[in-house]
């Protein structure tokens, strides 16, 4: 199957004035709800950031994908959820693009802008990073019930500094609201992983260490550059059957 793409106007879509060829990648969250024929009929890609002509073209190709749908007594049923969008846009030198969209996941999000957690200060002055993430059980109200660390990287082996990384990432996200995943309707719960990066720019280069290595049967791919939320396991029962991207 061929990719699905559009062509667009890159100062329209971006606001770019670049005449160089490039490609660049984008991951966002599309809020999505999906028929009980697993049409997606409505998408609203959900960053702050995102001129409205790329917001849309995003929207249009996440509309074609078809999912075999959820399912409540036994029946195909409607689905609320969020997905997770690899967005690719190849920009020719003339400054028009070819927008591709390609499902990831799909799962429980942040509810709106979500406070990150602050900087250890200790950690700030000693140039010290962090990759952090942790599990969060959300409930049908979107409240996390329950928040575990999942594993933690660092450029300096520091257990003391660990600790307060794992401790202030936990805290935070137990404060966090998540848009729960509905079926016919109803909110469902649901686990994710929330990946945080704590990077500080032209800081020391270190080699990086696992303080805490994620549990061996956990095969989650986490892009600590967007931050995005993992889900584990599928509350709703979706399953994609074609974005056009594959094969």
């Amino acid at each position: 199957m061929k990719a699905q793409r559009l062509l667009i106007l890159i100062p329209l879509m971006l606001g770019l004035g670049n005449a160089q060829a490039e490609r660049r990648e984008f991951t966002y969250g599309v809020a999505a709800e999906i028929d009980a024929n697993g049409q997606v009929v409505h998408a609203d890609l959900k960053a702050q950031d995102v001129d409205e002509a790329f917001a849309s073209t995003i929207e249009g190709l996440v509309k074609q994908w078809r999912f075999r749908p959820a399912m409540a007594d036994g029946q195909p049923a409607t689905a609320t959820t969020t997905l997770t969008t690899q967005v690719v846009v190849d920009i020719d030198k003339n400054q028009s693009a070819q927008v591709t969209a390609r499902y990831l996941r799909h799962g429980a999000a942040p509810d709106g802008v979500q406070q990150p957690p602050r900087y250890p200060k200790d950690a700030m002055r000693s140039q010290v990073s962090a990759e952090v993430a942790v599990v969060a059980t959300v409930d049908a109200e979107g409240q996390p019930v329950k928040v575990e660390l999942h594993s933690l990287m660092m450029n300096l082996d520091d257990a003391r500094l660990g600790k307060r990384f794992a401790a202030d990432t936990m805290e935070t996200i137990r404060r966090w609201k998540f848009q729960p995943e509905q079926v016919n309707g109803r909110p469902v719960a649901s686990k994710v992983v929330v990946p945080i990066k704590y990077t500080i720019r032209n800081g020391a280069v270190r080699n990086w260490k696992w303080m805490v290595k994620p549990p061996q049967e956990a095969e989650v791919a986490l892009d600590f550059a967007s931050q995005q939320p993992v889900a584990l396991g599928n509350a709703t029962g979706l399953e994609l059957i074609s974005d056009d991207s594959q094969g």
